[in-house]
């Protein structure tokens, strides 16, 4: 049992989501469990990392030769997913400043040593040519990859994340991450926080935080760190801790020995997760033959269905209007010719030398008019017909922004053949 309180880093603040599990871990000394997802994520850094100190030596972008070399001794899964998003593993070798870059911070948010995962001390690292403060670091992280431009006034923060689910860059993390590189380095005028998601091959998320942010991005880490000193104060003064059930669970020991306080409510303890797929399954399997029903019914009666909840609210199913609006970028007129009215509209607002509407609410931010997208959907289908290859090849060069996402959604595993014939059909919607 230890009474020092470990520095801030990413574990730390995912363990805090439970008082309980992070009082297991930090304060009583249990080892959380090794699971596949972190010894994939282990295995994915010892790749990345030297694959782009290789790029940069050797002053190329990619070398995917070298790069299968290092897949040969990573584990299935992680070798499954490095290949399945190389192309998009491109370095820019130019612009690399440093990968695996251990920092610190002290209680003041001035550099100094860090701890690696192990909890052993870490000189500040030799890139930053800061002597520290010596003092014990209050926070700590890793950058997976740093890149500098514009004359050491700009840089970049590359995170790689093998999760399943993408999500936004505005994290504590980020913060944390972006603030320790604005104090490492006095000279940069922003710092963009970028998290790649390996899973997929074009899924990036990412945040640029200005000089102008660091009071409020102190203030937010300084929050976080209250919340955790928090936890021991209660620990020490013998006050009930919060247990609070999620994704956390999977990392805590509690769960794998089976000793949960709140173990028969605790939704990741109730079911395995084999059992909770067959269950929805089942669920929307019943949902389709339930929404058929009520669907046979309003057809037949013209009428909607009503009925109260629990809380005495009145639900009705039945057809509900959505309208749609859509802006059609070309117009033609018999007199004037080809028009583009909502253009031309945005184009004079936003040169207006009056107009005071120019500029994001919020630092960091694009304004509205460089946030503006053409959908997909129609555009794509157009431009695809043969006749127009060549608008096609112009338009996806110099024009396209691609982003995916993801949706978890149940299908049958392609690499297994059960004699369907078909792919799993999702039937939690009434469509």
């Amino acid at each position: 049992m230890t009474t020092e309180i470990p520095a801030l880093r990413q574990s730390t603040e995912v363990q805090m989501a439970c008082e309980h599990g992070y009082a297991l871990v930090n304060i009583e000394g249990l080892k959380p469990p090794e699971t596949e997802p972190s010894i994939r994520g282990t295995y994915i850094h010892a790749v990345l990392a030297p694959y782009r100190l290789h790029c940069a030596r050797k002053k190329i972008p990619a070398d995917f030769a070298y790069l299968d070399k290092l897949i040969e001794d990573a584990g299935e899964e992680a070798a499954e997913i490095l290949i399945g998003c190389r192309d998009n593993l491109t370095v820019d070798w130019q612009n690399l400043f440093g990968v695996e870059v251990s920092w610190g911070m002290d209680e003041d948010f001035l550099p100094t040593y860090s701890y690696d995962h192990d909890g052993n001390a870490v000189a500040i690292n030799p890139i930053f040519g800061l002597p520290g403060t010596g003092k014990p670091p209050v926070y700590c992280g890793i950058d997976d990859a740093i890149y500098i431009f514009q004359g050491g006034k700009a840089a970049l923060i590359e995170d790689d994340k093998s999760h399943p689910r993408p999500f936004d860059a505005t994290t504590i993390q980020s913060k944390r991450y972006a603030l320790a590189l604005f104090m490492h380095m006095p000279e940069l005028e922003s710092v963009n926080f970028r998290l790649r998601f390996v899973r997929y091959t074009n899924i990036l998320r990412e945040h640029t935080y200005l000089r102008a942010d660091v009071p409020d991005l102190m203030e937010d880490v300084r929050r976080e760190r209250a919340r955790q000193v928090a936890i021991h104060r209660k620990y020490a003064e013998k006050q009930a801790l919060r247990v609070t059930a999620g994704s956390h669970c999977v990392y805590c020991p509690a769960i794998i020995q089976g000793n949960c306080p709140i173990r028969k409510l605790n939704p990741m303890m109730a079911m395995s997760v084999e059992d909770r797929l067959n269950f929805r399954l089942w669920l929307d399997v019943q949902n389709r033959a339930n929404n058929a029903a009520m669907k046979a019914h309003i057809d037949a009666t013209g009428q909607p269905i009503y009925t109260q909840d629990s809380a005495g609210k009145v639900v009705m199913y039945g057809p509900i209007e959505n309208k749609t609006v859509t802006f059609p970028v070309f117009s033609l007129d018999a007199e004037s010719g080809l028009q583009t009215p909502i253009i031309d509209a945005v184009v004079e607002w936003i040169t207006d030398p009056d107009n005071k509407d120019l500029h994001p609410k919020r630092q960091g931010t694009l304004p509205f008019w460089a946030q503006m997208r053409i959908s997909s959907t129609k555009f794509k289908s157009a431009i695809k017909a043969k006749s127009r290859a060549a608008l096609h090849q112009r338009i996806m060069d110099h024009g396209a922004v691609i982003e995916s996402k993801v949706k978890l959604q149940v299908q049958r595993d392609p690499t297994v053949d059960d004699g369907t014939g078909e792919e799993y059909r999702e039937y939690g919607d009434d469509e």
